[in-house]
């Protein structure tokens, strides 16, 4: 590197390298299912060992397992059950299985008993966990020493219950067990994160909105807790214990917590409510910044709402106009930015969008069609960068919201962020004039809309666009029939992994694009009845340009003091800044981020970033605060 100004920032351009996760280029793409009818993925995760993971609901008694913890457990012609897959990075199956029980909660032989998995996730040990709902009395429980247990059936037989399920590396039952209101007439978990810590979220939705005498509430401190509500939001230890449990939201209509975000210590959600007044959403605004603090009108409002490390409702705020509106998807990039997408049918000026500052972008302040998307950035504070419509003159959406009680197609989690601020948005789409763009070096394009012999087919769509919101990547991703993307997750830095549910059959005129990274990999060509469930993961190019920000420096600056440097495997931070406004990257000697986010505390409460499972070498770390941008030179020995 020649000189430069060091009272400025270093800003390296690096292109994305190649197979840094030792995973094959090119594309694999498959269905998965069997001859029953239904076969659907909902959500996908990826494990620290570079695996993917994916979770849904299946009819198929013949539906592909491999080392099964049990088979299909439904003993009616109606049932469904859940499911659990895990492929590595070559696309090869490492262990498929089924989970449900038989006959609904009445006990009678020869009714139906249905579960459907929502969302998965994984730790740092690569132990998995999904959540959904189950209508089955006979439903696989198991206690785990210290952590929550809920045996009990709903009070009213014909209802359902929540569900956590914790499984190990090779897919053995750990944990698994209810979680919500007996009392409630239906529930369903929807999402679960895990934490950098170990820690467990996941969140809900409980019908009819009520007092409950028997959900798990737990909240100390400045923890935010209401004792009403048709969602709830739950913390759990890595152990299983219940850490902190508060309902949320009291909108009825079955509007619910579609998705979640940590970012750090911090957690953000996302989902609709309708309405407004006391008990119907709460709102904060502790980082004093401009929200919509009224509801907007229309059927629902996409809601967005932080909590602090101390699980405090920092900031919340609806998004919405005079249509239906919901927050689908979101993530955070560990910079303190969070990214929202979801659906929207509000018409133009009663939607509140923006515009990036640095320039349009592919800001749309038009309604394109009956439905679009919109995708929002908002800073750790809670102020609005930019938000605009997605979409073309047919209909955009990110789930098929199904039946509300059933919760199929419950999908989310349709939106990632690499380490170079790049945003990654799937949905699916009937529109004919996308504004496509291909970009060199990525394996597929398709610019047009591929709807065989069916006039009102879908096809999936991925985009791509950057911080400031310009276009990279835009593509169709679909047969001649119905495509509807309902998972997606990055694959390590250079690659995408995403699925849902598809009805083309080649006897329809086209099949998704299909592919093998070996001949190990998993592969069906085709459809085995009206619909299965497909998985798609593609290379991302080098094109797909990386910006890392280093500046070499030790000690301390700005108010700022970073010990001991060098460390052996504990960095400390003594700053004035609040905790929870302060955001940290960690970078290698190739300006390669390893990790990001908010700054957990040591029980002193002096903020404090680990570096004990790295190797010894020479680091950057970088943080970021209110009136402060700063980068420190680490040697770790």
């Amino acid at each position: 590197i020649d000189e430069y100004d060091e009272e400025k920032h270093l800003v390296i351009e690096v292109k994305r390298p190649k197979n840094t996760d030792n995973i094959a280029p090119g594309i694999w793409s498959t269905y998965y299912g069997g001859s029953g009818f239904l076969d659907i993925i909902n959500n996908f995760a990826v494990d620290a060992s570079q695996n993917s993971l994916a979770c849904g609901v299946t009819r198929s008694i013949d539906f592909p397992t491999l080392n099964p913890i049990q088979g299909f457990n439904s003993l009616s012609g109606a049932g469904l059950d859940a499911f659990a897959l895990k492929f590595n990075s070559g696309g090869e199956s490492i262990w498929a299985t089924f989970y449900g029980g038989g006959f609904n909660f009445s006990g009678v032989l020869g009714t139906s008993g249905s579960e459907f998995a929502t969302s998965i996730a994984a730790d740092a040990a690569d132990n998995v966990y999904f959540v959904g709902n189950t209508f089955s009395g006979n439903f696989p429980l198991e206690q785990a020493s210290g952590a929550h247990f809920d045996d009990n059936p709903p009070v009213d037989l014909a209802g359902n219950r929540g569900f956590i399920v914790k499984l190990d590396n090779s897919g053995n039952r750990v944990w698994a067990s209810f979680f919500g209101e007996k009392e409630a007439g239906y529930e369903n978990v929807s999402v679960v994160e895990v934490a950098e810590n170990g820690h467990v979220f996941i969140a809900g939705y409980i019908d009819p909105v009520d007092v409950y005498s028997t959900f798990p509430a737990q909240a100390t401190g400045n923890a935010h807790s209401e004792t009403e509500g048709s969602n709830f939001i739950t913390e759990f230890s890595p152990s299983g214990q219940v850490v902190w449990a508060t309902l949320f939201s009291s909108s009825a209509d079955n509007n619910q917590i579609f998705d979640m975000a940590i970012d750090g210590d911090e957690l953000y959600v996302t989902g609709n409510v309708s309405g407004d007044g006391p008990g119907v959403f709460e709102l904060s605004n502790l980082g004093n910044v401009s929200i919509q603090s009224t509801f907007g009108g229309g059927t629902s409002d996409a809601f967005v709402a932080k909590f602090t490390d101390e699980r405090e409702l920092y900031w919340s705020t609806y998004l919405g106009g005079d249509g239906y509106d919901a927050g689908i998807s979101i993530e955070a990039d560990g910079l303190g930015q969070v990214y929202v997408a979801g659906n929207t049918q509000s018409s133009d000026g009663s939607f509140p969008l923006q515009a990036p500052a640095s320039g349009p972008g592919i800001f749309d302040n038009t309604l394109n069609g009956s439905q679009d998307l919109f995708i929002a950035k908002f800073s750790s504070e809670g102020a609005m960068e930019w938000n605009t419509f997605f979409g073309g003159d047919g209909e955009e959406a990110q789930m098929d919201e199904g039946d509300p009680v059933t919760f199929l197609r419950i999908g989310g989690e349709s939106i990632d962020v690499d380490d170079c601020g790049n945003i990654y948005v799937t949905g699916r789409t009937t529109s004919e004039d996308l504004n496509v763009q291909n970009i060199s070096g990525f394996p597929f394009h398709y610019p047009d809309i591929n709807r065989g012999d069916n006039n009102t087919a879908s096809d999936a769509f991925i985009l791509t666009v950057d911080g400031n919101l310009e276009q990279k990547y835009l593509s169709y991703w679909g047969g001649a029939r119905f495509e509807t993307p309902l998972g997606f997750r990055m694959l390590g830095e250079d690659y995408i992994i995403f699925g849902g549910e598809s009805s083309s059959a080649s006897s329809a005129g086209a099949t998704i694009p299909l592919g093998t990274l070996s001949v190990n990999s998993y592969l069906q060509d085709d459809v085995s009845n009206s619909a299965d469930a497909f998985i798609s993961q593609l290379t991302l190019p080098e094109s797909i340009s990386c910006i890392v920000n280093t500046r070499e420096e030790v000690g301390s600056q700005q108010g700022l003091l970073v010990y001991p440097n060098p460390t052996a495997g504990t960095i400390f931070i003594n700053t004035s800044i609040p905790g929870h406004q302060l955001r940290y990257s960690l970078y290698d000697g190739f300006g390669r981020r390893l990790s990001a986010g908010g700054i957990p505390q040591t029980v002193e409460g002096l903020p404090a970033i680990g570096l004990s499972s790295y190797p010894t070498g020479v680091y950057y770390l970088y943080l970021e605060g209110p009136g402060l941008s700063q980068g420190f030179k680490i040697l770790k020995y």
